[in-house]
């Protein structure tokens, strides 16, 4: 019936066996490396990716793992008791790493960054997949912490440096929203102010 219903409501494709089956299929064509707060090792899966490419994947699992010798990864989730309050958190930890990365990527390269496209072009790309029927809503759902977490740590980065940084990992938002508010909204607000308000 699940499965059913979210097919009706076009969260899945027609052609998906099951919710699981879409969620297995999407995870094992999508993810390219973990890195696993168990064993804290780092796992990269070969697909013949580009130098560079290589390069930006694995530099994003090793901020994963400076991640979690520094804050505790899971800790981060401590006071998550929602699918909602998730995303919060995981737009922290999935936008510092990418953040990360890719300002690797860009000082390795010499290349100058314009920092509020790249925000535009990840957010755009996942309003495009979310419309795209033909698009499980796994995929939105898993992609979404990248694409408002960059902007949102790296403003608070760019803005007060590695403390601005920390401080979302100590409090990271509580709710997907104030993750698509972004830093502004929460420098303007506060996440528990605006809370309390809506």
């Amino acid at each position: 019936p699940e499965t059913r219903g979210l097919r009706l409501i076009g969260f899945i494709p027609d052609a998906a066996e099951s919710a699981t089956e879409t969620e297995i299929d999407f995870r094992v064509s999508a993810i390219a490396a973990f890195y696993d707060t168990g064993n804290k090792s780092i796992t990269v899966i070969d697909r013949d990716y580009e130098v560079i490419s290589a390069q930006s994947i694995l530099a994003h699992e090793f901020v994963h793992a400076i991640q979690d010798r520094q804050f505790g990864i899971r800790s981060v989730y401590a006071n998550v008791d929602t699918t909602d309050g998730v995303m919060g958190a995981r737009s922290v930890i999935e936008g510092d790493s990418t953040y990360s990365s890719f300002a690797w990527v860009y000082a390795n390269l010499d290349e100058q960054v314009d920092w509020d496209q790249i925000y535009r072009d990840f957010q755009e790309g996942l309003r495009r997949e979310a419309a795209d029927l033909e698009v499980p809503m796994t995929a939105s759902a898993s992609n979404f912490p990248y694409a408002f977490g960059i902007e949102l740590i790296g403003r608070a980065t760019q803005d007060q440096g590695l403390p601005g940084r920390a401080a979302f990992f100590m409090a990271p938002p509580p709710s997907a929203l104030d993750s698509m508010l972004g830093y502004e909204d929460f420098v303007t607000n506060g996440f528990t102010d605006r809370k309390s308000t809506r």
